[in-house]
């Protein structure tokens, strides 16, 4: 049973608090070029830090200075994503997640598994939109009902992490703070603005035209509005945060390095020297309603 405050979780209760964190890598160009790869990443790096408040649920490729476009090599986002459940040879969804690996940062389920697409959305190649999928098409069992808190940390080498973020002052030179190379906050992960993101893609949806099974309201023609539509939103808009964390990242990790042909003598530390100063984690609060 968890409490906080005077709110009270009792097993069973449909009101969840839950913790998402997201492991961001920046990859300098070429892209990712396998699911193996991109999976032994994600893998090492949750093993390597399972139980602490930094155990990544997913981890997200993307170009370098650039969060909201694909960090996998030409095709790859479609092996990884795209699904074949009848294995016809033609995919019937594309997944917003798989394996804990995260296809776009402006949906990020709750939790691994808690939400899923009903449609598939054109793979692209690696420097391009990652083409979010309609949220109309979105559905699953966990429901945003609010934003507690959103922190972030820079992966700087392997024995400091620097904060981003957070209203802290590091300029130590008052008389001329532009010239102080010392500050590096020039923002905050405002947990706000990924509630208010939130608000408007759901506000949206609701009012959007009807579609052939997708979860829309039509309340802009007056009639009514579909259950589904009064529904969600499932995932999480982390693009803005993950923007904010682009101000003190590096120049991307090497493509190749990471594709390098993996081990298991590969311990999560060998991965974090590949992404030094290249990846960030974000970690978000939040309430949920399970559906």
């Amino acid at each position: 049973m968890a409490s906080i405050g005077g709110l009270d979780l009792g097993y069973g209760s449909q009101t969840q608090i839950v913790r998402t964190n997201v492991l961001c890598i920046s990859v300098a160009s070429g892209g990712i070029s396998s699911a193996a790869n991109a999976n032994y990443i994600h893998n090492q790096m949750q093993q390597g830090l399972a139980g602490s408040i930094l155990e990544p649920d997913f981890t997200y490729f993307y170009e370098v200075d650039a969060p909201g476009e694909s960090g996998y090599a030409d095709g790859a986002q479609a092996t990884v994503f795209d699904q074949d459940a009848d294995n016809d040879g033609t995919a019937e969804n594309t997944a917003v997640s798989v394996g804990g690996l995260l296809r776009d940062i402006s949906q990020v389920p709750l939790a691994p598994g808690s939400a899923h697409s009903d449609t598939t959305a054109t793979a692209v190649d690696f420097g391009e939109a990652t083409n979010a999928h309609d949220v109309g098409s979105l559905s699953g069992n966990l429901m945003l009902m609010g934003v507690l808190s959103a922190s972030g940390v820079v992966l700087t080498d392997e024995t400091a992490a620097t904060t981003a973020g957070l209203f802290v002052d590091t300029d130590t030179n008052t008389a001329s703070p532009a010239a102080d190379t010392s500050a590096n906050e020039v923002g905050g992960l405002m947990a706000g603005i990924i509630g208010n993101s939130a608000m408007k893609t759901q506000y949206d949806n609701m009012f959007a035209a009807t579609a052939t099974d997708f979860n829309r309201g039509n309340l802009t023609a007056g009639s009514g509005i579909s259950t589904g539509a009064r529904l969600g939103p499932y995932t999480l808009d982390l693009e803005a945060a993950l923007t904010q964390m682009e101000t003190i990242t590096a120049t991307g990790a090497s493509a190749a390095n990471l594709n390098a042909a993996r081990t298991n003598g590969d311990a999560p530390e060998a991965i974090v020297a590949d992404i030094n100063n290249d990846a960030s984690i974000i970690s978000v609060l939040s309430l949920a309603k399970v559906c």
